[in-house]
C-alpha cells in the first residue's frame, strides 16, 4: 500500500504532461536532464521538493496539494526563506542582508539551480533600482538558457521564474516601457491560458494584475484593465486571499467610473475603505506588489505523514517509537516541535512502511484530478452549493478506493454533512454518525478525559474536520460548552508546532472564528472579543482567511459585552461579507441590523 503511494507523484506528473501534450523536453528545459524526467515519471526516482514544485507548476497545477516528506536539508531551507519573505515584508532590508549570507541561501545541498535563482532574485530585490538589469536575465536563463527579453512560444514556467519576470518587466518600464508593457501583458497571458488551478493561478495571477494597471495606464487601456482586475478579485475572494485586493480595488473602481460602472464603483470603493480602516486599526502595513515570494504549503509535514501512516496501521505513539526512542521524544516529533535526528527518521519510516520519497494528497489517490476534485467540494461546501456539493461527493466516492480508512473517512464526513444540509436528520444523529466515522483511526471514545490531557495529542486533517463539525452540532443543540471545549482542543493541538499552524493557516483561522463566536455564549465575552481581535491581525497580516468571519464575530460580541457598537459597524461587516461572497453570513447581519436597528433604508 505505502509503495502504491510512493508512486503517486510520477503518476500524476506523467498522465498530465501527456494530457496536456507537452514533451519531456519541453517540461523539464533548463532544470533537469530528460533522462532524470524519465526515471521521475517512472518511479524510479523522486526529485527534491524544490524540483517537483517547479515540474508541477509548468504544467499548471499546484504543489499545495501533496504532502511531501521532505529532507532535513530542505526543510532548513524552507524555514529560511519563510524568515525572507517575512522580513522582506516588514521592509527590514539590513536583515534580509543578513539572511542571504546564510549556508541555507546556496550551499545547494537542496538544488543547486533554483536555490541560486532564488538568491539572485533576493538580490536584485534588495539592489532594488541600483541592480543591474543584465543580472536579472542571468538568473532567469539559469531555468530557461534561451531567454532574449520575451517569453517563448514554447517556454514554461514555475511560480519562481514568473515572479523572475515581472520583476524583469518592473525594471524594463523604468527605461524601455513598451518593452516592460509588453512582457507583462505576455505573462497575463500566459498565467491566463496555463495556469488552469486556481489555486496556483491565486499564487501570482494578482500581483501581476497590479503592476499590469499600475504601468499600462490611459483611458484605452481601462476596459482590459478592469476584466483583469475583475477576474483576479473574483479567484482571491473564492480563495479566501485578499493580499493585493486594496490595491485591486482601487484599479477597478478607477476603470469602472471611466467605463459608466457607477454602481460596481461605489461598492469597490466601500470596501476598499472598510480594509484600509482594518489595516490602520491593527496596525498591519498594507501588501503593495513591488515583488512576490511564495511559500507552497505542505511543505514542513515529516510530522503529518508520519502520523497518516501510523493511524492507518491503527498503531499507538508507544507500538511505533519501542526501540527507537522514548514515547514523548516521538510525541514531540509527531507535533512538529522537534526534527527527527537521521537516524530515527529512518527507523520509523522503516517502522511504518514509508519509502523515501513519499507522496500523498488530503486523500490517498494517484490522480492529480481527484485532488482537484477535492478542492471543488471544499468550494461548493463553503457557498453551500448542495447542487455542486452533491455532484463532487458522488464523483469522490466513485473515484477513491474507499477501501483505505482516510479515504473512507473523508467521503463519510462529508457525507454525512451533506445529508444533515438535505434536513435528512437532526444534530444527534449528525454527532452520532461522525463519532462513527472517527472510530475508524480513533480506538478511545470521545468522552474520554486524555483527549484534554497535556500530552502531545495530534489529530489528521479529517480528524479535524469531523470534530469541527461535531462541535457546531454540540452548538446547534444547544450543548455550547462541549463545543468551546473541542474548539479549544482543536486550537491548543495546532498550537503545539508554529510548523502546523503556518501550514493549515485557513483551517486554524476558522477554528478560532468558530470559538470567537461562541466564547460569548458560555459568559466569556471578552475573551471572545479578545480572540477575535487577535484573529483578525493575524490574517491581515497572512493576507488569507475568513477575516469577514472574524470581523462579525468581534461586533456581535461587543454588542453582547454592552460596549457601544454603531449601526456601522454591522454594515461594514455586511459590506465585508458581501465582499467575500458568503451569502450566509450577510443574511445573518441583514436580519440582525433590521431587528435591532428598524428603519425603512433596506439592505441592498
Amino acid at each position: 500500500e505505502f509503495r502504491e503511494m510512493e508512486n503517486m507523484f510520477s503518476g500524476f506528473l506523467r498522465k498530465e504532461r501527456e494530457k496536456r501534450g507537452i514533451s519531456q523536453e519541453r517540461l523539464c528545459r533548463g532544470v533537469c536532464a530528460v533522462s532524470a524526467l524519465s526515471r521521475y515519471e517512472n518511479g524510479e526516482r523522486i526529485p527534491d521538493r524544490l524540483l517537483m514544485n517547479t515540474l508541477i507548476e509548468r504544467l499548471g497545477k499546484s504543489s499545495d496539494k501533496l504532502v511531501t516528506m521532505i529532507s532535513c536539508q530542505e526543510y532548513a531551507y524552507f524555514e529560511w526563506k519563510s524568515k525572507v519573505k517575512e522580513t522582506l515584508r516588514k521592509k527590514n532590508i539590513a536583515l534580509v542582508q543578513e539572511l542571504i549570507l546564510r549556508k541555507e541561501a546556496r550551499d545547494a545541498s537542496v538544488n543547486l539551480v533554483l536555490q541560486e535563482q532564488f538568491y539572485q532574485y533576493i538580490q536584485e530585490i534588495v539592489n532594488g533600482k541600483e541592480g543591474e538589469i543584465s543580472s536579472l536575465e542571468e538568473a532567469i536563463r539559469l531555468t530557461n538558457p534561451d531567454f532574449t527579453g520575451r517569453i517563448a512560444a514554447e517556454g514554461l514556467f514555475s511560480i519562481q521564474e514568473l515572479e523572475l519576470l515581472l520583476l524583469y518587466a518592473q525594471r524594463q518600464m523604468e527605461t524601455r516601457a513598451g518593452q516592460g508593457a509588453k512582457l507583462l501583458e505576455d505573462v497575463l497571458s500566459y498565467i491566463q491560458e496555463h495556469m488552469t488551478d486556481i489555486q496556483a493561478k491565486n499564487q501570482i495571477f494578482p500581483r501581476a494584475v497590479c503592476l499590469y494597471c499600475r504601468y499600462v495606464t490611459g483611458e484605452a487601456n481601462a476596459q482590459k484593465r478592469y476584466l483583469l482586475c475583475r477576474e483576479a478579485f473574483e479567484n482571491s475572494r473564492k480563495d479566501q486571499r485578499f493580499e493585493y485586493t486594496v490595491e485591486l480595488l482601487g484599479y477597478m473602481r478607477k476603470d469602472a467610473i471611466c467605463l459608466g460602472k457607477e454602481f460596481e464603483a461605489v461598492s469597490y470603493q466601500v470596501w476598499k475603505k472598510i480594509l484600509e480602516a482594518m489595516y490602520q486599526e491593527y496596525g498591519v502595513e498594507i501588501p503593495q506588489a513591488e515583488w512576490g515570494i511564495e511559500i507552497p504549503q505542505n511543505l514542513f509535514l515529516i510530522p503529518e505523514i508520519l502520523l497518516s501512516a501510523r493511524v492507518e496501521q491503527g498503531a499507538s505513539q508507544e507500538e511505533i517509537s519501542e526501540g527507537i526512542c522514548t514515547p514523548e521524544t516521538y510525541s514531540r516529533i509527531e507535533t512538529g516541535k522537534r526534527s527527527p535526528s537521521l537516524k530515527n527518521l529512518e527507523a520509523l519510516k522503516s517502522r511504518l512502511k514509508i519509502r523515501s520519497g513519499y507522496y500523498m494528497g488530503e486523500v490517498w489517490t494517484e490522480d492529480f484530478a481527484v485532488l482537484e476534485l477535492v478542492q471543488e467540494l471544499r468550494a461548493a461546501v463553503s457557498a453551500s452549493n448542495l447542487k455542486a456539493w452533491e455532484m463532487c461527493q458522488q464523483r469522490l466516492e466513485e473515484k477513491l478506493d474507499l477501501s483505505k480508512k482516510i479515504n473512507r473517512q473523508y467521503t463519510e464526513g462529508y457525507r454525512t454533512c451533506l445529508e444533515y444540509q438535505k434536513g435528512k436528520f437532526l444534530e444527534d444523529e449528525w454527532i452520532r454518525r461522525h463519532r462513527k466515522t472517527l472510530s475508524y483511526t480513533r480506538k478511545e471514545p470521545m468522552e474520554q478525559r486524555m483527549f484534554c490531557e497535556e500530552r502531545a495529542h495530534v489529530f489528521t486533517n479529517t480528524e479535524t474536520i469531523l470534530l469541527q463539525q461535531i462541535a457546531l452540532a454540540e452548538k446547534i443543540r444547544g450543548e455550547k460548552e462541549k463545543a468551546v471545549e473541542i474548539w479549544e482542543l482543536l486550537l491548543k493541538d495546532y498550537g503545539r508546532s508554529r510548523i502546523r499552524m503556518e501550514n493549515h493557516f485557513k483551517e486554524v483561522m476558522l477554528i478560532w472564528s468558530n470559538l470567537a463566536n461562541t466564547l460569548p455564549d458560555v459568559g466569556k465575552t471578552k475573551e471572545g472579543i479578545a480572540l477575535a481581535d487577535q484573529g483578525i491581525r493575524m490574517v491581515l497580516e497572512k493576507g488569507q482567511g475568513p477575516l469577514n468571519m472574524l470581523f462579525a464575530n468581534r461586533i456581535y460580541a461587543m454588542k453582547e459585552a454592552g460596549q457601544d457598537v454603531r449601526k456601522e459597524q454591522f454594515e461594514q461587516a455586511y459590506a465585508l461579507s458581501e465582499m467575500f461572497g458568503d451569502l450566509e453570513l450577510q443574511n445573518s447581519l441583514k436580519y440582525y441590523i433590521q431587528k435591532n436597528w428598524p428603519s425603512k433604508e433596506k439592505i441592498h
